[in-house]
């Protein structure tokens, strides 16, 4: 048995029993593969301390359930266009305000933010405030607290609160009138005009750049010196999520253009089987009964979980049927020497100490799926016209973008693969791992 990949398709398991629904993303090449993405997220040293007994085990549970069967990916996948696509990512220009906001984070990290207790708010700044809200003269639940680091602008309370506390003297009380949303979750304030009474106790600052400050806070020892590594740092970001935009915009481009007509249920039922085989196991290891296991670690019923995990495998398998897919159109296939360099790149990104660790835990036709997988990704990259947006035109278009990019994650990820999950749910299943152990 697989455990990370069982741990994967947990995560999304996770992930439908809180009614969660992820972003539509894959970060790396190797991380398109459902077997390899969460290997090369984990530290290695865990993959170095499993022991030959756990590898033993998982081997013989996967040879009672024999090999995974095969399929061949158009049988089930109507492709679109995968050629000539063209996608947008981000520039990979540092800014000024972009290195000034990491020197802001890295004093906040350090407690060597200022508290300025005169002049005036203005947008950005990071205010400490006080605030009784009332309606129709009366205070109502949830509407005060003491102590609330808020950013002006960032949109985290109600529309109108933030814009009304610009140009307040920091240190002095001001009335806010705002109007509750329709739609606001307490449906007690909903829709109602309020007026909040909020202090400005302080405005959190950053204080000026110098080679002692620079040099408590880093490991750096001159403000030359942290510049440099910031930028080098926030570049070497940009180029990371660039990389992920061109894959997101990819596969989104061609999900949208394709249509999935199925899924190979035999693959469905046997990855179902290993599931519940691996999790049964490691109730047994507990000495917990499966359903108790499921109760206590994921909070769901072993019905739920018989009924959410065929559904979870499928929406794990999409990206998989569409790369398969593209490969088998373009007739490509692994050669013995791409199957032992794939090796090599499987053993440094799990983290295994050796080419016979990586086979105890995987298959060569898992491996092989892996490497087909990642050999049609390079290619729709290669086949991918790539556009970097222009950062005047980003900024003016900040929110709008962002209001779309939501509803588009929200309309794909329904139907798609949940690869990236939230803190909750991501911790939910490390514990679940840990306890494993």
């Amino acid at each position: 048995m697989k455990k990370k990949v069982i741990m994967a398709l947990l995560l999304g398991l996770c992930v439908t029993a809180t009614g969660y629904t992820g972003a539509y993303a894959s970060e790396t090449e190797t991380e398109t593969v459902a077997e390899t993405e969460t290997a090369a997220e984990e530290d290695t040293t865990e993959a170095a301390s499993e022991t030959s007994s756990e590898a033993a085990s998982e081997t013989a549970e996967t040879e009672e359930l024999g090999e995974e069967p095969e399929y061949k990916a158009l049988d089930y996948v109507t492709l679109g266009q995968y050629k000539a696509l063209e996608v947008t990512v981000c520039s990979l220009d540092v800014t000024e305000d972009e290195i000034q906001q990491q020197f802001y984070d890295d004093c906040s990290s350090h407690d060597k933010l200022l508290q300025v207790t005169e002049g005036e708010v203005a947008e950005g700044d990071v205010v400490n405030i006080d605030y009784v809200g009332s309606i129709d003269g009366v205070e109502f639940d949830g509407g005060t607290d003491k102590g609330v680091d808020l950013t002006i602008g960032s949109g985290t309370f109600i529309p109108g609160f933030e814009d009304g506390l610009i140009g307040a003297a920091i240190g002095k009380e001001i009335n806010v009138n705002v109007t509750f949303p329709e739609n606001y979750k307490n449906t007690d304030v909903a829709g109602k005009d309020a007026v909040f009474a909020v202090t400005v106790n302080f405005v959190k600052k950053a204080p000026e750049m110098t080679d002692d400050i620079v040099a408590e806070i880093s490991d750096h020892k001159t403000v030359d010196e942290y510049r440099k590594g910031v930028e080098e740092q926030l570049k070497a970001d940009k180029e990371a999520q660039q990389n992920s935009d061109k894959i997101n915009g990819i596969l989104n481009q061609i999900y949208s253009a394709s249509t999935i007509n199925g899924y190979p249920e035999e693959v469905v039922n046997y990855r179902t089987a290993q599931m519940k085989a691996y999790y049964t196991q490691v109730a047994e290891q507990s000495d917990m009964t499966l359903a108790d296991f499921l109760s206590n670690q994921l909070q769901m019923t072993e019905e739920q979980f018989d009924q959410q995990c065929p559904a979870v495998i499928k929406q794990s398998m999409i990206q998989e049927l569409l790369l398969k897919a593209v490969a088998e159109s373009e007739n490509m296939e692994i050669s013995d020497e791409e199957y032992e360099a794939g090796i090599e790149k499987y053993i440094k990104s799990t983290g295994a100490e050796s080419k016979e660790t990586l086979l105890s835990q995987y298959t060569e036709a898992e491996i092989r799926r892996s490497l087909i997988m990642d050999k049609a990704l390079d290619f729709l990259k290669e086949n991918t016209t790539v556009k970097v947006e222009d950062e005047s035109e980003t900024s003016s278009e900040t929110e709008a973008a962002s209001e779309a990019e939501s509803t588009s994650e929200t309309e794909t990820v329904s139907e798609t693969e949940t690869e990236v999950a939230s803190e909750t749910a991501a911790e939910t299943v490390a514990e679940t791992e840990t306890a494993a152990e």
